[in-house]
């Protein structure tokens, strides 16, 4: 069988790179979410409304994003503490939106609530806030009584 010429080889060599360089290469295993951003944190990572549920994409790099733009997160999901995650998470930016409307929750409920959607409104007054690793730890007060 004859040999390609070196020069061929090198040309094929270099498209192949060029063309992986600068892309991320998803496997089948990768879950693909539209939604809109709510919160972006470098340590706690991105959050995103996709839907009835937030979804957390963890390995977000690059410029940070904010509260109403629209995104389509690729990543490995997972479920963490009843969170879909999605890890080694890349992001593409698809423009404006507008937040969805939060989901009532009455402050008794804060403490009890197990939902996935965590975007929720409630009335209160925050007495302290305590960042953890996953979050914030938030002592909120209602009718003398404290959540």
């Amino acid at each position: 069988m004859r040999q390609p010429h070196p020069l061929v080889r090198y040309a094929f060599s270099l498209l192949l790179v060029l063309l992986c360089a600068g892309s991320t290469v998803h496997t089948a295993a990768d879950t693909r979410i539209g939604g809109v951003v709510l919160y972006h944190d470098p340590a706690l990572g991105l959050f995103v409304q996709a839907g009835d549920e937030t979804v957390q994409a963890l390995g977000v790099d690059g410029t940070p994003l904010t509260p109403g733009e629209r995104v389509e997160v690729t990543g490995a999901a997972a479920t963490k503490d009843g969170r879909r995650t999605l890890s080694g998470a890349h992001v593409v930016r698809l423009g404006a939106g507008t937040l969805p409307a939060a989901r009532a929750v009455m402050t008794a409920g804060l403490a009890t609530d197990d939902s996935a959607n965590d975007w929720v409104t409630f009335t209160a007054v925050i007495q302290e806030v305590t960042p953890t690793k996953t979050g914030f730890d938030m002592r909120v007060a209602v009718d003398e009584a404290q959540v």
